[in-house]
């Protein structure tokens, strides 16, 4: 099974340090911590007085983590008293006074659950993210597979993820913070991930940082048969002879049961049982009543135990910390507990409960008189003390004339206009604080105002609420990390290849299971708080998809169909060998440039007939001319020939003949 690598295990490397494996001849002997791993309790191992020290240790200083938060346990439980809406009855200023409280803690609790929680789940939870560069992509292939299988994982072997995660998403605004507590479930063989209130994991306040605390107790309340499934399972010791027939502090022995439940404390701390100086983590389960130790667990691996470079001492252990930290806001101590809706409007949401109750005290006692008369006033079906009147009812007296003298009204007035505007103010800062402007709920913002000014102020109002889901955001990564972890523990190869329908000769298992390449975390981004935001998004992307390549295009239509929450996606999916038609624009685009493009060739035909026949004629003319030439030539070569001579022709004389001629040529 290949190891988990983190940040922590490359620089424990880096400096040296050894991974405690096998055994190590030089010096300390990480032998009997690695047993203590591999076993589920430890208890029955140590002695016993050391096991009793150990019980009543954890349960003191329970007790001394509790009394630190005292002061934030008071504000919590009247911030729950407020979402719970748990009336009570009041008799001042006089009796069935009104009691009402304002919704408002609660109204922003559920509009935050609600925007969250419709960011978070979709049918794709869980995305994968590869680590480093990915050249053939075989990374990639990896980190989809294990998100695949993380979000089967989520959805159908893990039914309680969706509805723990949803429970802590309305505590989370509440408390300050949410725990989501992230184990393997050994008699089901599968991962559980489980919701724990703040209420019921103590920690000191002081404590800043969940994986630095010396210790984190978690309140459980167990049935008798969940102690005796856990016990005949053999990780838990026999302890139901020591425990007694139930708690009276449990919740449900007060309900008539005839066996009550039992109050455990799961203290996540340190404890050096081997004797060496260095503390090893542990969980240790004692029951509170009697503090008898039920488990003690090692928190460690074999390989979290690291060694100096000489390999003579325990240099360091890291911690399995099963309790993931989901924080709201951070508080001004750097609190463990963060800070949330019940600090910050529980004392509000008092002081307006407390004007409305007077508000409408008094205007019940200015609507219902009240005063004194005399004892011989004596009127008819009325007992002496109690003067009601039904409409249209008229009783009976002996004097009317004199009955004003019988009677003294006491003082009533109207309800107070100064508590109406206090009340007023206090409700509109309250608002403000808990995040419940109108455009936020639903309501109308006005008339005839543009979307993209609604989706402005949409944006405006939801800082606080990206802020949060930013954290929200790392927080479940933490615990989604955890998760793919433990898989990579547990998980058995050929469930993971049946689930993803891989054939096993492809040794996918090492590979996708790689810390050191693949990751996953949550698929919605911190700045999709609303769906509306996720729709501009995918509307934006369906605008460039003609002009990406198709397997980019396909991955703009999937998230657009996630974006419009469409179901049977696969319905809707484009087949491989699917061309899609071309835009109507480009063809027009591509027909003018056609027929561009024939009229371009039509001239350029003609310019090449034309010059086809320029150049024909061009032969023509040419010939033509070496015909004159030849024809002038023949003229010029026939006129320069001699005469030929005849055959009887008298020669002439020379002489005076030829002077003759002279003569006539000159003259």
């Amino acid at each position: 099974m290949p190891k988990y690598v983190t940040k922590n295990r490359k620089y424990y490397a880096s400096q040296g340090l050894k991974d405690a494996t096998g055994n190590n001849p030089k010096g300390a002997d990480p032998k009997q911590l690695v047993k203590w791993s591999k076993m589920s309790n430890i208890a029955p191992e140590l002695d016993d007085s050391l096991v009793r020290q150990i019980g009543v240790k954890v349960t003191q200083e329970y007790k001394y983590d509790k009394d630190a938060r005292t002061d934030w346990e008071r504000t919590m439980n009247m911030a729950i008293k407020f979402v719970k809406m748990d009336v009570e009855e009041k008799n001042t200023p006089f009796a069935g006074a009104c009691s009402v409280i304002m919704p408002l803690l609660a109204q922003s609790c559920i509009q935050f659950s609600s925007t969250a929680t419709g960011a978070i789940f979709s049918d794709k939870i869980v995305k994968g993210k590869v680590i480093g560069q990915d050249p053939n992509g075989q990374k990639a292939s990896s980190a989809q597979r294990v998100a695949d299988f993380t979000n089967y994982q989520l959805t159908e072997e893990m039914p309680e993820w969706m509805p723990e995660t949803d429970s802590a998403m309305f505590g989370l605004p509440l408390f300050g913070c949410a725990f989501k507590k992230t184990y393997r479930y050994v008699e089901e063989k599968r991962n559980y991930s489980e919701y724990v209130s703040a209420m019921d994991l103590i920690i000191h306040p002081a404590v800043t940082d969940l994986t630095t605390a010396k210790r984190a107790t978690h309140y459980l309340e167990l049935t008798r048969n969940t102690v005796k499934e856990r016990i005949n399972s053999g990780a838990w010791s026999d302890i139901l002879s020591k425990i007694g027939e139930g708690d009276q502090e449990a919740k449900q022995t007060s309900q008539g049961e005839d066996e009550g439940n039992y109050i455990f404390l799961e203290q996540h701390r340190w404890w050096d049982l081997d004797g060496d100086g260095y503390a090893e983590p542990y969980i240790v389960t004692v029951h509170k009543e009697t503090d008898t130790v039920a488990r003690i667990k090692a928190r460690y691996k074999e390989d979290d135990i690291w060694l100096t470079p000489d390999g003579k001492e325990i240099a360091k252990i890291e911690v399995r910390e099963m309790f993931t930290r989901i924080l709201f806001m951070p508080a001004i101590d750097k609190s463990v507990y963060g800070f949330g809706f019940g600090q910050l409007l529980a004392h509000p949401n008092d002081a307006i409960n407390a004007i409305l109750r007077e508000i409408i005290d008094s205007g019940i006692w200015y609507n219902t008189n009240a005063g004194l008369y005399t004892s011989d006033l004596l009127m008819a079906s009325n007992e002496p003390g109690n003067l009601e009147f039904e409409p249209n009812e008229f009783k009976e007296v002996t004097d009317v004339d004199d009955i004003r003298k019988k009677f003294m009204m006491l003082p009533a007035r109207e309800p107070s206009m100064t508590l109406f505007h206090t009340l007023g103010l206090l409700m509109e800062v309250y608002q403000r604080l808990g995040m419940s402007v109108d455009v936020l709920g639903g309501q109308a913002s006005g008339a005839n105002q543009p979307a993209t000014t609604t989706l402005a102020l949409i944006e405006q109002g939801l800082k606080l609420h990206t802020a949060v889901m930013g954290r929200v955001h790392r927080g479940i990564g933490e615990e989604l990390k955890k998760i793919y972890r433990l898989d990579m523990e547990y998980l058995g190869r050929k469930e993971y290849y049946n689930v993803m329908d891989v054939d096993e000769e492809q040794q996918v298992f090492a590979r996708d299971f790689n810390s050191e390449s693949v990751d996953i975390t949550l698929s919605a981004l911190p700045e999709d708080v609303m769906h509306i935001q996720k729709m501009l998004k995918a509307d934006k992307l369906m605008e460039m998809r003609q002009t990406v390549i198709p397997p980019v295009a396909q991955a703009i239509f999937e998230f657009w169909l996630d974006a419009m929450q469409i179901e049977d996606k696969e319905k809707f999916k484009i087949p491989e060998d699917y061309k899609p038609p071309p835009d109507p624009k480009v063809l027009e685009i591509l027909a003018e440039k056609e027929a561009t493009g024939l009229e371009f060739k039509l001239k350029m035909e003609e310019l090449k007939l034309k010059k086809q026949e320029v150049a024909q004629d061009y032969e023509i003319a040419k010939q033509e001319i070496a015909i004159k030439k030849m024809e002038a030539a023949a003229k010029i070569k026939q006129a320069n020939k001699p005469d030929k001579p005849a055959d009887k022709q008298p020669t002439k004389k020379k002489g005076k003949a030829d002077g003759k001629d002279k003569k006539s040529t000159s003259k």
